[in-house]
């Protein structure tokens, strides 16, 4: 059969090239057949490639199964065969009694991202044609749009620890997992199966049996999805030319959508926009599109000057729309110290000290002790806006607001760096119903 044929060295050329605007890049290796492929496909394209990235493995140990253990063991021998370097990562903890898979997941991706991020690499997944079809399907039957309906991407964002997003990669996205197992029995390696992935308990497993069951091609699937993300992607064209025209984004981590224009749209470039401003300006991740249909009848006619959704203000003004984050829902104050002098502060911002003595917490200004000591408020800066900016502080004393380059005489550092964090959400860009 043709797609039983192993993958090629000139079609891995073409697979890992994304690989090549990365200096480093961490395969995450569970120790089955797509994830053991990938890193033995990808340590033969390094060899064989001038200024390959340097590769990693990582396999997550969930500790759900008492053979978790020796698998993982398994990744690290088989990956030290191919010259590559392995670290095995620990799910510890409490486990809880449902929802295991999505638990698990949310686990491994949390992992996996600290670990990209602690050690400036990108992170490789082996999702295959097969995955795309069954997540096509999954959000089909969920009543996701356009943009859900285009499948995963093949380059996106996992969140890390501290708030910063970490470059993630889907190389084999368009190939199919016999073909993968076709190159491993090739080159004589040996992958494991992980027996939950044959429980119907899980809705992917029975997704996946009902695409067999009903004869639902998988490349079909796959072929929808890409012909969807090339219709995406002119809307996409137009919502960004619509942007460079009447949208201003300023300093203190806010924007300005002129809305004659924006309520003249049609409807779907309407939404378009609004995602826009929900991925700038708030914490990122999933945006349920029934939520945002929501906010774009308000937008359109409802009742009331303002809205909040996905962690975003919204306010209707006569001329233009105002958004920006909630202050309400500002993630935490973050404490900087001398071993941890830079952070991402509430995915918006990176906060970085110098010389510091002692720590400082980094806080919403709404709500911290002391503000008089700060200058007033500029007409311009929406109220919310200016409640939601970060300051520094200790023992309930406001130091620096680096937002507004204002810090009290004689603060335990040199100088506070601030840097607005790139916008838009970690994770997959998409909307469901």
């Amino acid at each position: 059969m043709a797609e039983a044929r192993p993958v090629s060295e000139e079609e891995a050329r073409g697979l890992f090239a994304c690989f090549l605007a990365h200096e480093h890049v961490a395969l995450a290796v569970s120790g089955g057949s797509d994830s053991v492929a990938m890193m033995a496909l990808a340590a033969r394209w390094a060899a064989k490639t001038p200024h390959a990235p340097r590769l990693s493995v990582l396999s997550v140990d969930h500790g759900l199964r008492p053979e978790a253990a020796a698998e993982a063991r398994d990744v690290r021998r088989q990956a030290r065969d191919l010259g590559l370097a392995a670290h095995v990562l620990r799910w510890r903890g409490d486990k809880p009694d449902s929802g295991i898979q999505a638990a698990a997941r949310a686990a491994r991706y949390g992992l996996l991202g600290a670990w990209c991020a602690e050690h400036g690499a990108a992170l490789a997944v082996a999702h295959t044609r097969g995955d795309q079809a069954e997540t096509v399907l999954m959000r089909l039957m969920r009543g996701s749009g356009l943009d859900g309906l285009c499948g995963m991407a093949r380059e996106s964002r996992v969140p890390s620890f501290n708030g910063a997003c970490v470059p993630l990669l889907r190389p084999l996205l368009d190939v199919p997992r016999a073909r993968l197992r076709a190159s491993l029995r090739a080159a004589g390696l040996a992958w494991v199966d992980d027996p939950s992935n044959d429980d119907p308990a899980h809705e992917r497993v029975r997704l996946r049996k009902a695409l067999a069951a009903l004869g639902l091609d998988v490349e079909a699937l796959a072929r929808s999805a890409r012909r969807l993300r090339r219709a995406r992607a002119a809307l996409d064209d137009i919502r960004d030319d619509w942007l460079a025209a009447h949208f201003a984004a300023h300093a203190q981590g806010w924007g300005t959508f002129a809305l004659p224009p924006l309520l003249a749209l049609p409807r779907e470039i309407r939404l378009r926009i609004l995602h826009f401003a929900v991925a700038a300006f708030g914490p990122g991740g999933y945006v349920n599109l029934a939520g945002l249909e929501r906010l774009e009848g308000w937008l359109s006619g409802g009742t009331g000057r303002a809205r909040v959704f996905g962690g975003v203000r919204f306010v209707r003004r006569k001329a233009i729309l105002v958004a920006g984050r909630e202050p309400g829902r500002i993630a935490a104050s973050a404490t900087l110290r001398p071993d941890v002098p830079e952070i991402v502060w509430d995915g918006r911002f990176r906060i970085r000290v110098r010389e510091l003595t002692g720590t400082v917490d980094v806080r919403p200004l709404q709500g911290a002790p002391g503000q008089d000591v700060l200058p007033s408020r500029p007409a311009a800066v929406p109220a919310f806006v200016w409640a939601g900016q970060p300051v520094l502080c200790r023992r309930e004393r406001i130091l620096a607001a680096p937002l507004i380059g204002w810090q009290t005489p004689r603060p335990p550092f040199s100088e506070v760096v601030l840097a607005h964090s790139p916008a838009g959400p970690c994770g997959e860009e998409r909307t469901g119903g």
